[in-house]
């Protein structure tokens, strides 16, 4: 897949400023604004339940009505009609229906027809094959989703996302109940499709998986941004304290690795 530039030939990034999300007279996000996102880099969004992260990537996404600033490239992604907004933006949600009794390939095929009727036959089935490919997933194409396990299930919902060719993909909890080996298939095949030119998102409850994958990260906390930047600068044990309120060890290995082990409760002052 070519690498999305804007007008002046620079790898396009998507800015998100002022965002607010309200549900009824509750406000769930309040002024969010983040650094750009860059193609080719890894962001993960992490803080406690009910922070606002799902929200967040929800309201990106056009899942939920929000005010504020949204633009992608040159787009504001506010004024695109939905389905361009869908295929300019991928968005895998924290939980699919794996009842349906579609193949793999069914499913991706349906995802195109879905955001991109105007596709030929040929078409379709070549860009569906060419994502089951990227993720090593055309020995399950006719594989049935109920089938197979769960990292298999949430590659194949990757699959999905990707055959429309999005400039940005935004994923709640990609990891969530998965195996460790698991776990490491689906973050590196997010690392390949960000080492291809995309913007890549995603909300992480595991700090040792941010740790190790992302490269920056943003802290949430009580519908806002609470601290940013690179994860090696910005995972601090202070940080750790002032979100998650567990005392942490954070250590650096000497190269870009980052270890957390938590050491419980903060004791009262």
């Amino acid at each position: 897949m070519p690498r999305p530039v804007d007008n002046k030939g620079l790898p396009v990034q998507l800015e998100v400023s002022g965002v607010s999300v309200r549900f009824g007279r509750r406000t769930v996000l309040r002024d969010v604004s983040l650094p750009a996102l860059r193609a080719g880099e890894i962001m993960a969004f992490v803080g406690p339940n009910g922070a606002g992260k799902s929200t967040l990537l929800k309201a990106i996404a056009g899942v939920v009505a929000s005010e504020g600033e949204m633009r992608l490239g040159e787009d504001d992604l506010r004024a695109l009609p939905p389905a361009s907004r869908m295929c300019r933006v991928g968005y895998m949600p924290q939980s699919q229906d794996a009842r349906t009794g579609l193949s793999v390939l069914e499913a991706v095929l349906a995802g195109l027809d879905l955001l991109m009727p105007g596709l030929s036959r040929a078409e379709r089935r070549a860009r569906a094959a060419a994502a089951l490919v990227r993720l090593g997933l055309e020995p399950l194409a006719g594989t049935s989703l109920c089938d197979l396990s769960g990292g298999q299930r949430q590659l194949a919902v990757l699959a999905q996302s990707l055959s429309h060719d999005p400039v940005a993909l935004l994923l709640d909890e990609p990891t969530a109940a998965l195996d460790i080996r698991h776990q490491y298939e689906v973050m590196e095949a997010l690392r390949g499709i960000a080492a291809g030119g995309r913007i890549v998102a995603l909300v992480l409850h595991d700090l040792a998986l941010a740790a190790q994958w992302a490269d920056r990260i943003v802290f949430v906390k009580d519908g806002g941004v609470y601290a940013s930047g690179r994860t090696r600068d910005c995972l601090t044990a202070e940080n750790i304290r002032n979100i998650f309120e567990v005392e942490a060890e954070v250590l650096r290995d000497g190269g870009h690795g980052v270890h957390i082990n938590v050491l419980g409760r903060p004791r009262p002052a």
